[in-house]
């Protein structure tokens, strides 16, 4: 993915640096790069979403099925399921992915706030969106210091519920991390969607 993103923007400052450059040193500078081949295992699905690795493809299950027609409108009974897909530049995996080493990130934040795990990015024909199941934050402040009267606003606790539903690619605003710990699940926020 890291080599994907690298190449996807060396070319596009290339095209903007070589606009008036020869024609042989353009083709040479693209056959170099290698672009043909980062690409080869991936499928653009839109212009803001490309998806990676082989799809899963498989009937729906009524609980997915419900989801995506209360989204879309539209009851699909065949699709293709994806576990690592790229939406505006960001790469997001679902909870599934078992090619994640340093962490587990299926946990994004949505733009309107709430926080939710990644399931899959769900393609049938023309359509395509995500299913997340929420995680519910319990609104106490973690780290709280009394003497200096300050708490964490950046750390949430969460339980995880049973609430599943689907989302347009687009809502997906910012990567976390959740750390488990014996008697807390806490996420926080990446500052940094990039990996």
């Amino acid at each position: 993915m890291k080599r994907y993103l690298r190449g996807r923007s060396l070319a596009q400052k290339g095209v903007r640096v070589m606009k008036n450059a020869d024609d042989n040193v353009t083709f040479i500078f693209f056959e170099q790069q290698g672009s043909k081949c980062s690409t080869e295992k991936s499928v653009q699905i839109s212009a803001h979403v490309r998806v990676f690795g082989k799809s899963v493809h498989t009937g729906v299950s009524v609980l997915h099925m419900l989801a995506i027609d209360e989204l879309l409108g539209v009851r699909v009974r065949q699709a293709c399921y994806y576990n690592r897909f790229i939406v505006n530049g960001i790469l997001y995996h679902s909870d599934t992915n078992n090619r994640l080493q340093k962490r587990n990130n299926s946990v994004v934040e949505l733009q309107n706030g709430s926080l939710v795990r990644i399931l899959s990015l769900v393609v049938s024909g023309a359509i395509h969106c995500v299913l997340v199941k929420e995680l519910l934050k319990s609104g106490r402040k973690l780290c709280r210091d009394t003497t200096l009267n300050i708490a964490s606003s950046f750390i949430f606790e969460v339980s995880k519920s049973n609430n599943m539903y689907a989302i347009h690619p687009e809502s997906l605003t910012g990567k976390c991390v959740m750390i488990k710990s014996r008697e807390k699940v806490c996420v926080i926020p990446l500052p940094n969607n990039i990996e």
